[in-house]
């Protein structure tokens, strides 16, 4: 899924991530093996959009928007992160949680009212 999302092929792929051979990359990409936290770790170092819970347990979405990547650099401690920025990308995503609960919000009190 990261080499489509990515449109990289499985040669471009290992080289980006620091490998020499194709062995044991091709085995895990063929689910041979099993992805082990150095590869997470060359991963998210090589490409930050990636999400790490994506690696780790599956969970969706593939790749990370800005903010979250810059939260996950930051936790994570690779390039890209930086406290200040942090910050910032926290109470941006707050507002916007903010922001979607009142117009849940309104939605309940319209379908209440409806109801009367």
């Amino acid at each position: 899924m990261i080499l489509e999302e990515f449109r990289l092929t499985a040669n471009a792929f290992r080289v980006e991530l620091g490998y020499k051979n194709n062995n044991t990359l091709t085995r895990i990409l063929k689910g041979e093996y099993g992805i082990s936290n150095n590869l997470i770790d060359r991963i998210v170092n090589a490409f930050p959009s990636v999400n790490i819970d994506f690696l780790k347990n599956g969970e969706l979405p593939i790749t990370l928007d800005s903010n979250e990547q810059l939260i996950q650099a930051t936790v994570l401690g690779i390039k890209g992160g930086d406290t200040n920025l942090l910050i910032y990308a926290i109470t941006n995503k707050l507002e916007l949680m903010h922001q979607d609960i009142r117009e849940l919000k309104k939605q309940i009190e319209e379908i209440n009212k409806k109801e009367q």
